[in-house]
């Protein structure tokens, strides 16, 4: 029985990551579409992206409820 509850277990952890990385990847392409409508030059657009996957990464490591803006509306 603890077999089958361990193998469950990571069955649902790489599920886990499998979604947080689709949900990654979806987002930078959102990024992307979002800098390629501002027009940005090529040095913009490239350090756009790569400021833009830093971010991500810190995102994937864990981010604390407090550690969140409040509120984003300017």
């Amino acid at each position: 029985m603890k077999v089958l509850d361990v193998l469950g277990r990571h069955d649902l952890e790489a599920r886990r990551v499998q979604v947080e990385e689709q949900t990654a990847r979806l987002f930078m392409f959102v990024l992307q579409g979002v800098f390629l409508d501002l027009d940005l030059s090529a040095e913009q657009h490239e350090r756009s992206l790569s400021v833009a996957r830093e971010w991500v990464g810190k995102a994937l490591e864990g981010v604390a409820p407090g550690d969140l803006p409040q509120n984003l509306e300017r």
